[in-house]
């Protein structure tokens, strides 16, 4: 098994806070209904997996607070190759609906930091991601490589 980095909770001033309207469809049937303790494929097929720790009403929609595993350090990065993991990230239910593909279990934990960073993402009055779980992703490699 690879040594795994520590959790890194999304430092909430990254956050992207830009609100994507409700979404009109999302009690549909054909659209995911997202419960704590499910864990979902990411939709790029990278091996990340998402994990549902908490879904709340977030001021007109609704708030998907997740932990996402099995992360791939990309090269260039010190540990590339190695498993890491986010411990907590709040996505718009639009954001995350178009990110999953495949619920693959339940009565999954999330990660052993999630609460932290719920809580601290409560106590800083966070915002949620618009982007996708792989933009999320992307952007935490990206600031952890100083870009």
């Amino acid at each position: 098994m690879s040594p795994r980095l520590p959790s890194i909770t999304l430092a909430l001033s990254m956050a992207i806070a830009v609100m994507y309207p409700p979404a009109a469809t999302a009690e549909d049937a054909s659209d995911p209904v997202f419960e704590a303790g499910q864990e979902w494929s990411i939709e790029s097929g990278s091996g990340a997996k998402i994990v549902i720790g908490r879904v709340e009403d977030w001021r007109n929609e609704k708030a998907i607070h997740v932990s996402i595993v099995d992360i791939q350090v990309p090269p260039g990065l010190p540990r590339a190759g190695t498993m890491t993991q986010i411990a907590h990230a709040p996505f718009a239910y639009t954001a995350l609906q178009g990110s999953v593909s495949k619920l693959l279990r339940t009565n999954v934990p999330p990660s052993s930091d999630f609460e932290a960073g719920y809580k601290q993402w409560q106590d800083e009055h966070g915002g949620v991601f618009t982007i996708s779980a792989e933009e999320a992703i992307a952007l935490m490699f990206k600031s952890l490589s100083g870009n």
